[in-house]
């Protein structure tokens, strides 16, 4: 497994985010549940220069997105619960 994201990577995350706020079919939430916890994934792995951590912040998934779900879904609870996980991780200050 990839230890950093590529740049498509970084694209398809970002993609998938941003429409997180406008799709509400089936399909679109088991990709973004799966590319959740892809993220969750590499950031365990990260390693000490903090790029996805950093890519992350920049794009504001926490404040832009991540708390959009957290408020909208909780009847969706292992969406729900894997945000939590990933909001954790973004925030943790191992980096």
């Amino acid at each position: 497994m990839l230890q950093h994201l590529t740049s498509y990577s970084r694209s398809k995350v970002t993609i998938e985010f941003n429409l997180q706020g406008h799709l509400q079919l089936h399909c679109f939430f088991q990709c973004f549940l799966e590319t959740v916890k892809d993220l969750i994934r590499f950031l365990k792995r990260e390693d000490e220069t903090c790029d996805i951590r950093r890519q992350l912040g920049h794009a504001q998934i926490l404040q832009n997105d991540l708390i959009h779900v957290i408020k909208q879904y909780k009847e969706d609870t292992v969406l729900w619960e894997t945000v939590i996980r990933l909001a954790h991780v973004c925030l943790s200050l191992a980096c």
